[in-house]
């Protein structure tokens, strides 16, 4: 195999792992934060019951399932599709994981006293 190809591979297989370690640290603050971020979610995919964003509970997987079966897309598709909202809702991201990260520290703060 040409010493190229398999640089390229390699490459790109390392650039996915970086994407997809960045996108738990998100995925893993919208769990996190869900009751927050159900608005946001439900401005994004308007068919998605809140029913169902409970069912999603900030799970990606079921998220992505969830837009598959709402507007009939394919699974590659709906996973384009929360990747794209992920990258556009970077700045939500960090203002989600301040407010956790505060709400832990008050938590923390009042188990101690």
């Amino acid at each position: 195999m040409n010493r190229n190809v398999v640089e390229n591979n390699w490459k790109l297989r390392w650039h996915d792992a970086i994407l997809n370690a960045v996108e738990v640290m998100d995925w893993d603050i919208l769990a996190g934060d869900w009751n927050q971020t159900k608005g946001k979610v439900k401005e994004q995919w308007g068919k998605l019951t809140y029913d169902q964003l409970d069912m999603v509970s900030g799970r990606h997987d079921e998220l992505v399932d969830k837009i598959q079966e709402c507007y009939g897309v394919a699974k590659y598709e709906a996973e384009r599709q929360v990747k794209d909202w992920g990258a556009r809702n970077d700045a939500w991201f960090d203002q989600a994981a301040r407010r956790i990260q505060k709400n832990d520290q008050r938590n923390a703060a009042m188990v101690r006293h």
